[in-house]
C-alpha cells in the first residue's frame, strides 16, 4: 500500500490537474519497477495498492525502491513522498485470490509510518 504524503497540499498549491499528473507519474514508476506478475490499482484518493508475488523481505525492498524512485522525481513534478506499508497475503494465495481485508494491515502500516516521518516503508508483522 502506497499512501501519498501531503498530496492534498499539491492539489491546493498547483491544482487538481497537477495532483493527477503526480499520481499518473507515480503509477508509471510503480509499473516500471515492479516485477511481473503484479497488479497495481488506486485504492482511494491518495492511495495505491501494489500486489506482487514476493516474500516480506523482497516486498519491503520493492516498496523501498518505489518510494525512492518517486522521491527522485522531485523537481520534475512538485515534491511528493509516499509512505508504504507491506503485508504478505500468504503463500497459498495467488494474486487473483487475494482477499481485500488483507489490505488493512498494509494500509495501517502505510498510514502508521507518517507520524514517525513521511516517506518511509514499513513491514507488517
Amino acid at each position: 500500500m502506497l499512501d501519498f504524503d501531503l498530496l492534498s497540499e499539491v492539489n491546493r498549491a498547483y491544482g487538481q490537474d497537477m495532483g493527477d499528473a503526480v499520481l499518473k507519474r507515480a503509477a508509471s514508476i510503480v509499473l516500471s519497477v515492479a516485477p511481473s506478475p503484479r497488479l497495481v490499482f488506486r485504492y482511494g484518493g491518495e492511495e495505491f495498492v501494489l500486489l506482487a508475488e514476493a516474500h516480506n523481505a523482497e516486498a519491503r525492498g520493492l516498496a523501498e525502491t518505489v518510494r525512492a524512485e518517486i522521491a527522485a522525481q522531485n523537481g520534475l513534478i512538485p515534491a511528493v513522498t509516499v509512505s508504504c506499508g507491506v503485508a504478505e497475503v500468504g503463500a497459498r494465495r495467488t494474486l487473483g485470490g487475494a482477499r481485500p481485508r488483507r489490505l488493512r494491515p498494509s494500509r495501517r502500516q502505510a498510514l502508521g509510518t507518517q507520524p514517525r516521518g513521511r516517506g518511509r516503508a514499513h513491514l507488517s508483522r
